[in-house]
C-alpha cells in the first residue's frame, strides 16, 4: 500500500482545461487585431512621413519650357540621336550601372561618369523620357496628379526609360543630372499635393466588423463557460469543489476508477461535455474569420505592390536626392574653390619662381653694382673733396679776378685818357721829330758843305803855299780858325740835335710800348669778355666761364686742341698769348682723355705738339713747366722691328728731334714720338683754372 503524498500543484493546474482553452480562444484574436492595427498605423505613419519628406522637395514652381530639349542641329548629334532612339525602341536595358555596382560605389565623389555625355543625357532625357511623361500627365487631369493609382505607370516608364538613357550615354544611374530632373517633375507637378495617403483605404464596415464581432462574443463565451463549469464540474470533476489553498490528497487507483466508470454511465453529462466541445469548435471558427478578415484588411490596405514598391521607390529616390543634391553643391563648391586654389597656388607659384629668380639676378647686379659703387663713392668722396678745394681756389680767383676787374676798369679808364693825351702828344712828338729831322738834314747839309769847303779850302791853301805862303797861311789859319770855331759851334748844335733826338726817340719808344700795351689791355678786355660776358648791363655784372670757346674742361685745366699747324716754339707763343702752355701730362687719365679729344677733332693730320723736350740735353725729356719726364708716367711709341721712340732722327734735320708730339692714329698709351722742331703740327694748349 503506497502512502499518500501531499503536493502543491501549479496555480494554472487549478484551472480546468476547457476554460484555459476558451480564455486562449478570447486572448489571441484580440492580440492578433491589436498587432495587425498597430502594424497598419506604422505603415500609414511611415508613408505620410515619407511623403512629408517629399514635399519638401516639391517647393517651386517651374516652368513647363525648362524642360523642352536643347539645341540639335549639328550632323553629329543628329546621328547619335538616331543611333539612341534605335537602341531606345529596341528595349536594350543591359549594362545599366546602378548605386548597387562596384563601379559606382568606387567613386570617390559622385560624378556622372568617366566617359558620360552629361548635355546629350540632359537634352535627350527631356526629348525622349520627359515628353512622354508630360503627355501622359496632360492626358491626366491636373486634380489627379496626386493620385498614385493614375500616375504610377507613367512615372515608372519614365524611370525605366531614363536608366536606359544613362547606360546609352555612359553615365551612372543615378547621377546628379537625373536628380536635378526628377526634382524639377516633382516641383511642376506634384508641389501642390498634401500630406494626405495617396492609397484610397481600406472599406470603414470591414474594420467595424472585425472589431464588433468579436466583442459581441464575449458575453456569449463567458455565459457558456460559467453554465459548463457548474455542470462539469459537479459531475465530472468533483474535486473542483473540495481543494484546498494548501494541499489536495491522492485517492487511490482504485477510487479514481470507480469515479470514472459512474462518470461514463452518466449519459447526459456525456452529451452535455460534446455540446461544450461543439461551442469550442464555433469559437475557433470565429478566431480563424478574423484572423482571414485581418489579412483581408491588410491586404486591401497595403494595395499592389507595384504602388508599394512605387511608394519605396520615391521616397528613396527623394531621400537620395535630397542627400545627393546637398553632396554634390557642396562638393562641386568644394571642387571649385580647390581649383580656385590650385590655380591660385601655380600662377603665385610661378611668380614666386619668377620673383625668385629675378631677384637673384637683381641681387647679384646690385651686389656688383654695389661695389661698383662704393669704389666710384670713394672716387667721388676724393673727387668732391678736390672740387670743394678747387671751388674754394677758384671763389678766391672769382673774387682776386673781380677785383682785378675793376681795378682794370679803372686803368682802362685811366690808359684812355692817357692814351688820349699820349696820341696828342705823340702827334706833336711826330711833327717836332719830323721838324727836327729836316733841321737835322740841313745841318747835315750844311755840315757837308762845310766839310767841302774846308776841302776845297785845304787844296787852294796848299796851291797858295806855293804863292804866297806866309800871307795865305795866315789868311788860312784865320779862316780855319773860324771853320773851327764854326765847327765847333756846329758840333755843339748837332750834339744837342742828337741827345733832343735820342730822346724823343726813347720818348717815341716809350709811346710805342704803351700803345703796344694799350693793345695787349684791349686784347685783354676782349678775351675777358669773351670768358666772362657782362650778364646786366645796368650793373656791368659779368659770369665767367670755366674754360673759353672752343676749350674743353678736364679736372681742374682747360684744353685747346688746334686745328692749324704752326712749328713747336709757334704752337707754345700761342699757347702763352692765350694765358697757357703747352701740354703737360701728369697721369695716364690725362692721357687718354687728350688722346680721345684729339681723335674726335676730324682734323687733317694726326701728329699734335706737347709740352715736351730735350733741346737742353739730349735725352733728358723735360716738360715746360720744369719737371722732368717720370718713368711711371710715359707713353712713347714702340713698334716692333722699326725700334722704340724717342730715336732722335738725323735725316730729315741735322740738329735731330728735340720736340715731343703725339700721334693719334697710334694706340692711347703708345703714342709719343720725337720730331724736328722746325715741323709744323697741329697742337694741345692747356691753362689752370
Amino acid at each position: 500500500m503506497t502512502p499518500q503524498v501531499s503536493e502543491r500543484p501549479h496555480r494554472l493546474a487549478l484551472i480546468p482545461s476547457s476554460l484555459r482553452t476558451m480564455i486562449l480562444n478570447l486572448l489571441i484574436p484580440a492580440l492578433i487585431l491589436g498587432v495587425v492595427e498597430a502594424q497598419t498605423a506604422n505603415r500609414t505613419e511611415g508613408e505620410l512621413s515619407g511623403g512629408h519628406e517629399n514635399q519638401t522637395f516639391i517647393t517651386s514652381t517651374a516652368d513647363y519650357s525648362t524642360l523642352k530639349p536643347g539645341n540639335l542641329t549639328t550632323t553629329s548629334y543628329k546621328d547619335e540621336l538616331h543611333r539612341i532612339e534605335e537602341e531606345l525602341q529596341n528595349n536594350q536595358t543591359t549594362a545599366v550601372i546602378t548605386e548597387e555596382d562596384e563601379d559606382f560605389q568606387d567613386q570617390e565623389i559622385m560624378f556622372p561618369g568617366k566617359h558620360c555625355q552629361q548635355d546629350m543625357l540632359v537634352d535627350l532625357g527631356h526629348m525622349y523620357c520627359g515628353d512622354p511623361f508630360h503627355q501622359e500627365m496632360k492626358s491626366i487631369s491636373a486634380e489627379n496628379w496626386c493620385d498614385l493609382e493614375k500616375i504610377i505607370r507613367p512615372y515608372h516608364e519614365m524611370t525605366l526609360c531614363l536608366e536606359k538613357l544613362s547606360n546609352l550615354v555612359n553615365c551612372y544611374y543615378p547621377n546628379s543630372n537625373i536628380q536635378d530632373f526628377f526634382l524639377e517633375i516633382h516641383s511642376f507637378y506634384f508641389h501642390n499635393c498634401s500630406n494626405e495617403e495617396l492609397l484610397v483605404d481600406a472599406p470603414q464596415g470591414l474594420v467595424i466588423a472585425l472589431t464588433v464581432i468579436p466583442v459581441s462574443l464575449i458575453p456569449v463565451l463567458v455565459y457558456l463557460v460559467v453554465w459548463k463549469s457548474k455542470m462539469v464540474g459537479y459531475h465530472c470533476i468533483p474535486w473542483i469543489n473540495t481543494h484546498t489553498s494548501g494541499s489536495y490528497s491522492v485517492t487511490s487507483v482504485k477510487q479514481e476508477q470507480e469515479k470514472s466508470s459512474s462518470c461514463l454511465r452518466n449519459k447526459t453529462a456525456c452529451h452535455r461535455l460534446c455540446q461544450t466541445l461543439a461551442l469550442s469548435a464555433l469559437c475557433l471558427l470565429l478566431f480563424v474569420v478574423c484572423v482571414a478578415l485581418s489579412v483581408l484588411y491588410n491586404r486591401g490596405s497595403d494595395g499592389k505592390p507595384e504602388r508599394k514598391s512605387f511608394i519605396l521607390e520615391l521616397q528613396n529616390i527623394s531621400d537620395s536626392q535630397h542627400t545627393l543634391s546637398k553632396a554634390n553643391t557642396e562638393l562641386r563648391r568644394d571642387n571649385e574653390a580647390l581649383k580656385e586654389q590650385n590655380k591660385i597656388l601655380n600662377r603665385t607659384s610661378a611668380k614666386l619662381h619668377s620673383v625668385t629668380l629675378t631677384l637673384s639676378l637683381e641681387r647679384s647686379e646690385l651686389t656688383e653694382q654695389i661695389l661698383n659703387l662704393t669704389s666710384t663713392n670713394l672716387q667721388l668722396s676724393q673727387e668732391l673733396e678736390r672740387l670743394l678745394q678747387i671751388t674754394a681756389d677758384q671763389e678766391e680767383k672769382e673774387l682776386n679776378m673781380s677785383q682785378t676787374i675793376q681795378h682794370l676798369r679803372e686803368s682802362n679808364t685811366q690808359r684812355e685818357e692817357e692814351k688820349r693825351g699820349l696820341t696828342e702828344a705823340t702827334d706833336l712828338l711826330r711833327e717836332e721829330l719830323k721838324q727836327e729831322k729836316e733841321k737835322n738834314q740841313e745841318l747835315l747839309e750844311i755840315n757837308d758843305k762845310i766839310q767841302t769847303d774846308v776841302k776845297n779850302l785845304s787844296q787852294r791853301l796848299e796851291d797858295s803855299l806855293n804863292d804866297d805862303c806866309e800871307e795865305r797861311n795866315a789868311q788860312l789859319q784865320e779862316r780855319v780858325m773860324e771853320l773851327q770855331e764854326k765847327i765847333k759851334n756846329l758840333s755843339g748844335v748837332l750834339m744837342k740835335e742828337r741827345q733832343e733826338a735820342a730822346e724823343r726817340e726813347e720818348r717815341t719808344n716809350k709811346m710805342d710800348q704803351t700803345l703796344m700795351n694799350m693793345r695787349t689791355l684791349q686784347e685783354d678786355f676782349r678775351s675777358l669778355d669773351l670768358y666772362c660776358p657782362v650778364v646786366n648791363p645796368q650793373t656791368k655784372e659779368r659770369s665767367c666761364k670755366k674754360c673759353p670757346d672752343s676749350w674743353k674742361l678736364f679736372d681742374s685745366s682747360c684744353y685747346y686742341i688746334s686745328s692749324r699747324t704752326l712749328t713747336w716754339s709757334s704752337s707754345r707763343a700761342w699757347c702763352r698769348t692765350q694765358g697757357g702752355d703747352l701740354l703737360v701730362i701728369n697721369s695716364e687719365r690725362e692721357q687718354r682723355f687728350v688722346f680721345e679729344s684729339s681723335r674726335a677733332e676730324k682734323q687733317s693730320g694726326s701728329r699734335l705738339w706737347i709740352g715736351m723736350t730735350d733741346a737742353e740735353v739730349e735725352g733728358e725729356w723735360s716738360w715746360v713747366d720744369g719737371s722732368r719726364v717720370t718713368s711711371n708716367i710715359q707713353f712713347w711709341l714702340s713698334r716692333a722691328g722699326t725700334g722704340t721712340e724717342p730715336d732722335n732722327w738725323t735725316q730729315d734735320d741735322p740738329a735731330g728731334e728735340d720736340c715731343g708730339h703725339i700721334d693719334n692714329s697710334e694706340s692711347v698709351l703708345r703714342s709719343w714720338m720725337d720730331g724736328s722742331c722746325k715741323n709744323s703740327y697741329r697742337w694741345i694748349c692747356e691753362k689752370s683754372l
